[in-house]
């Protein structure tokens, strides 16, 4: 690549670094026009937080439809987060038609490239069989992996709000596998991606609950309690909220396990058997 393409492009992405900056300090209207020149000039993650901007009105007029167009231009960019975005305004029915089957597909591809959020919902889908609303299991927003809270965006009404026939296709799409879903808790406990936030632990608790209950595997409450602790480690209140209410012998036994496990090089989840 010739000097002068290297520096343009170190450039471009101190401007995008910047204007993250600019975003996380409210600075709406400036993060988005610096977005905005590096999408004109191709720059993925620019085109992708441009995009974000869009979807919810964030420093330019709302424009979910062309927002929801660089999702989809994007779909196998950024570790999953575009087609993650994409997928999620399908199966909510924000900003395009619900449509819970192509959601569906979008999630998938976003699972399968890494996106944490999207590890964790697909397995939910599996859970349940029913292509429901991610906000269920907490799923954060992207770009910046912050706790989606009600008034933490300007979320638009879901456009087929009085379909009737809705509720039946949310179930039509898939149906409840614990088998996938399992693989899915364990693609994301296992994930070591850079924005994993509490996800790991959340889905390392689930993996808990299943041992606990021997749902998709053999019961094991002594596995169980080692991945509340490893859960509560990474950041899972739920998993911190159940260590309080079991026996502090079985914890500390627990602890002392995980703690020989490590010395020995062997951790928990790193073989194809193991969570």
């Amino acid at each position: 690549m010739p000097v002068r393409d290297r520096d343009r492009d170190r450039d471009r992405d101190s401007d995008i670094l910047r204007a993250n900056i600019l975003f996380t300090e409210g600075k709406y209207g400036e993060a988005a026009a610096l977005f905005a020149a590096g999408a004109r000039e191709g720059h993925t993650r620019a085109i992708f937080n441009y995009a974000y901007c869009l979807q919810y009105g964030y420093g330019v007029d709302a424009d979910p439809g062309r927002a929801f167009r660089l999702y989809t231009h994007l779909r196998y960019e950024e570790e999953g987060d575009a087609a993650y975005n994409a997928g999620a305004m399908l199966v909510t029915g924000r900003g395009v038609a619900c449509d819970p089957g192509a959601g569906y597909a979008f999630m998938r591809e976003a699972a399968d490239l890494g996106c944490i959020e999207a590890q964790l919902y697909v397995a939910m889908v599996h859970l349940t069989g029913c292509v429901g609303e991610p906000d269920v299991i907490s799923v954060r927003r992207i770009p910046f992996h912050r706790p989606d809270t009600p008034d933490a965006a300007l979320l638009l009404e879901p456009v087929e709000a009085y379909d009737d026939t809705l509720a039946d296709r949310r179930f039509e799409v898939v149906e409840a596998d614990e088998n996938e879903a399992i693989r899915y808790i364990r693609m994301a406990a296992k994930n070591r991606g850079d924005y994993v936030g509490t996800g790991v632990g959340d889905a390392e608790f689930l993996l808990a609950k299943c041992a606990d209950e021997g749902f998709g595997r053999m019961m094991d409450h002594d596995k169980a309690v080692e991945l509340t602790v490893r859960a509560a480690e990474h950041g899972s209140y739920a998993a911190f909220a159940k260590l309080k209410t079991l026996p502090p012998y079985t914890v500390e036994a627990a602890r002392r396990r995980l703690k020989m496990k490590t010395r020995s090089g062997y951790l928990i989840g790193d073989g194809e058997d193991e969570d």
